[in-house]
């Protein structure tokens, strides 16, 4: 069987012994086709971003910018752009529910440390370190790590001094509830929202209450969003 060359005579017209080669890029993709993502996530205070407006990302440090450090868009961003850092990006920043309530959780310190050492603490699956020296009473333990999770800004939760218990630390969640974006058939979207599950160590998570017109301002959002992009 004859295989075609393009630039390679053919025949014998060569007759130097040589192995020879080429590549022929011509069935090759050229990615003339823009394929879009789009991430729907919820935004804090802090952030900059427009609710129910699609945004065309720039990147994970825009993200921080549009829907706050440690937002739900901010954190869902960085780990799209983790596995994707090329392909083009939108998001829908949504807001919260100013009547739920965010998801909270504790630790309490019930002794002083006796030595030396490093308190791992797993938050939301990021790992935080907090460096211990001996004879730290409980008080300065809640104190110290208060200090060290919130200098952790990408972090999805604020950490303060319980105000009844000063060895306790209490964890709230920067976003009340989150968003879950269906597309149940050709043209008919849906989202449903319900509570953020956050745990502390053995702080378990509270209901957060979710309205229904949120629902439906994001749903109708992100139908907007995506006859945007396509």
């Amino acid at each position: 069987m004859a295989v075609p060359f393009k630039n390679i005579p053919s025949g014998d017209q060569i007759r130097v012994p040589l192995f020879y080669a080429e590549v022929d890029n011509s069935q090759a993709n050229t990615a003339t086709q823009s394929q879009r993502a789009l991430i729907i996530g919820q935004i804090t205070t802090a952030g900059t971003g427009t609710p129910n407006t699609p945004t065309i990302c720039q990147g994970k440090s825009d993200a921080k910018t549009v829907g706050g450090p440690g937002s739900m868009l901010a954190l869902m961003t960085a780990a799209y752009r983790d596995s994707d850092d090329f392909g083009e990006l939108w998001y829908l920043p949504l807001a919260d529910d100013g009547s739920a309530v965010a998801a909270n959780g504790s630790i309490n310190f019930t002794a002083a440390a006796t030595a030396v050492g490093v308190l791992f603490l797993y938050l939301a699956g990021q790992l935080v370190t907090q460096n211990v020296n001996a004879s730290l009473t409980p008080a300065q333990l809640a104190t110290a790590l208060v200090a060290t999770v919130n200098a952790a800004s990408d972090l999805p939760v604020t950490a303060a001094v319980d105000g009844t218990t000063t060895s306790k630390v209490n964890f709230t969640a920067k976003n009340t509830v989150d968003a879950t974006f269906t597309r149940t058939a050709a043209g008919d979207y849906s989202i449903s929202l319900r509570e953020t599950d956050v745990q502390a160590f053995q702080g378990q998570a509270t209901a957060a209450a979710a309205a229904s017109d949120v629902a439906a301002a994001a749903a109708s959002a992100a139908v907007t969003a995506i006859k945007t992009l396509k």
